[in-house]
């Protein structure tokens, strides 16, 4: 029996097999054909979907941008009707595509549908979140540092309390260097909203020249601040960006309930010995 590789190639193949397998391809009254491809229709609607799921390209007038998702999808048909005249579908790794497409498809339709039924942030929890987060907003900095990354497992604790006793960047990197200690450096400018809570927690206290240690379970990075902006924004500019954010974070929050709702009151039987080697792995990684 062949063996068949999916690639990028052939993914938008696989993804029209998956949705012909959703969809009869019948049209009605409201559906205006644009082509006829060896006697399938293609109609506006799928030429509106295929827009929505394409970026334009820069340059391009409105008009050529959909000519050219009406060839995309012209091509994608031929290809797919070419694909199901040679049985590609009845390859095992084909057909193992096509369901994971399908369901890939419906499962995020089923989380889109759960996620328009939040309500939107409300004006009074836009303005707490301005007030309780002044480091994003009100007093918003723009920090200009760089950072020496080292290997977690290089470092003994030894070592580790050691770096807390050097004063400046430049005798932390000759002593990680006469130590023989790898470092990574890198230079970066960001903004409050751009930094992870935990560094921006840091930060908020820190003055340019100051230096700071922030260790983790894979690393120890060491921060020299070089620079810092004072960049504020009022509550007004940062109504929109606040209402994005706290809609994403309650879709995050909706979602990961609904599924861990679906999840136990499922039917799930673990067969063979997959499970059993992630429990056993798991041990393994909590043992001292």
């Amino acid at each position: 029996m062949p063996k068949w590789t999916i690639t990028k190639t052939v993914l938008g193949t696989v993804t029209a097999l998956a949705l012909g397998a959703c969809f009869d391809g019948s049209t009605g009254p409201d559906n205006q054909v644009i082509a006829v491809v060896d006697g399938q229709e293609i109609t506006i609607h799928q030429l509106e979907f295929e827009l929505s799921q394409t970026a334009p390209v820069h340059g391009e007038t409105d008009a050529q941008r959909r000519r050219r998702a009406a060839e995309q999808l012209v091509n994608r048909h031929i290809l797919a009707t070419q694909a199901r005249e040679a049985k590609l579908h009845r390859s095992p790794s084909v057909n193992l595509a096509l369901q994971r497409a399908r369901n890939e498809i419906l499962a995020q339709a089923y989380l889109n549908h759960i996620a328009a039924t939040d309500p939107p942030p409300t004006a009074e929890q836009i303005s707490r979140y301005y007030q309780e987060h002044p480091e994003l907003f009100a007093q918003r900095r723009v920090y200009h540092f760089e950072e020496l990354h080292v290997d977690r497992n290089a470092l003994s604790d030894s070592q580790q309390a050691h770096l807390q006793t050097l004063a400046s960047p430049q005798d932390i990197k000759q002593w990680l260097t006469s130590q023989n200690i790898a470092y990574q450096a890198q230079e970066s400018v960001k903004a409050a909203e751009q930094l992870p809570f935990f560094y921006l927690d840091r930060f908020k206290n820190l003055n340019a020249r100051d230096t700071t240690i922030l260790a983790n379970d894979r690393e120890t990075v060491i921060v020299n601040m070089l620079q810092i902006a004072e960049r504020p924004i009022d509550e007004l500019k940062a109504t929109p960006l606040i209402r994005r954010f706290l809609a994403n974070r309650r879709r995050r929050e909706t979602l990961a309930q609904q599924l861990s709702f679906l999840r136990e009151n499922a039917q799930v039987e673990w067969l063979g010995d997959v499970m059993n080697e992630h429990i056993d792995n798991q041990k393994a990684e909590n043992q001292p």
